[in-house]
């Protein structure tokens, strides 16, 4: 039951909503102290900012990369519809998720690029903590961890003014292209 169960004592309690009071690199820190080597390399790749492409020990890792590509899959379709095209030459792997369907439907249909991006994220901390049943101190558990603390710690790097400073930018640059 209990091999990481000082560790995960000490480690705060995560909520979609609040900025965590650690970081992801903090938590990779003090991994490398609780962790054998493989674990700790396993801890690090499941949070890399690479996607997919390895295969994990870690049942939960492995559940929520079948999430994830099911809701990249599913919001290329959506796009590809939107834009006439072929979605099939941006589709990976054939994972299917119900509930990373249904949140690339919400967010796709969002107007507020931040409110979908928020949808998308609540999506992606909602099933990793719906995995956490059963898993006390045990390494899917820490794995579990590192996920939502990585998915929490990505959506509070979003600024709606920054963003909307850049759009506008954006917007800008495609109105004075199209007069030339």
């Amino acid at each position: 039951m209990g091999g990481f169960y000082f560790f995960l004592s000490s480690l705060p309690f995560l909520q979609f909503t609040v900025k965590p009071d650690i970081s992801l690199s903090s938590f990779l820190d003090e991994a490398a102290y609780h962790t054998s080597v493989a674990e700790y390399e396993e801890l690090k790749a499941m949070t890399a900012d690479t996607f997919g492409g390895k295969k994990y020990t870690c049942q939960s890792a492995a559940k929520f990369i079948a999430f994830e590509t099911t809701l990249r899959n599913r919001l290329a379709v959506l796009r590809a519809g939107r834009m006439k095209e072929d979605a099939e030459k941006y589709l990976k792997d054939t994972s299917t998720e119900t509930t990373a369907e249904l949140a690339a439907r919400a967010a796709f249909e969002e107007s507020n690029p931040l409110k979908a991006e928020e949808i998308l994220y609540r999506a992606r901390f909602v099933f990793l903590e719906n995995m956490e049943s059963g898993h006390f101190y045990d390494f899917d558990a820490l794995a579990l961890f590192a996920l939502k603390l990585k998915v929490v710690e990505r959506f509070h790097r979003f600024d709606a003014e920054k963003g909307k400073e850049l759009y506008q930018k954006i917007q800008k640059e495609i109105y004075e292209n199209e007069d030339t």
